[in-house]
């Protein structure tokens, strides 16, 4: 039990430093449903970590779905994917990220997640 102390303290130190970023980092299961969202994500996007978690990034993020889609087929086939992306956030305001995605894995090299890391570079974008 005192192992699983020690381990839930470091994951509220990490989850923490990661809240210190500006950059949005967003973590969703294969079935693109959102499991971690930092502050920078919050500042990004405008929704809270506790109205993100569970729901599906697509349905929050993507008006647009051409470059989603090949972003998640690159992302299977390679385990990584950057680039620009085209998303809105909350008040549905057009949004232009740099993207980097990598592909989770458990213990035993399965996928599992991906990891979704981006800074906005536009607004209001056509």
């Amino acid at each position: 039990m005192e192992e699983r102390g020690r381990l839930e303290k470091r994951f509220r130190e990490q989850a923490a430093l990661l809240d210190k970023t500006t950059d949005a980092i967003v973590v969703s299961d294969l079935d693109h449903r959102i499991t971690y969202w930092n502050k920078g994500a919050e500042r990004v996007y405008g929704w809270t970590a506790e109205e993100t978690i569970g729901r599906r990034a697509p349905e929050l993020l993507y008006r647009e779905f051409t470059t989603f889609e090949a972003a998640v087929a690159s992302i299977i086939k390679t385990s990584e994917w950057t680039g620009e992306i085209q998303q809105v956030n909350r008040a549905g305001a057009k949004l232009l990220v740099e993207a980097r995605w990598t592909l989770l894995r458990n213990s035993a090299g399965q996928p599992q997640g991906i990891l979704e890391a981006g800074y906005e570079i536009g607004c209001g974008i056509d």
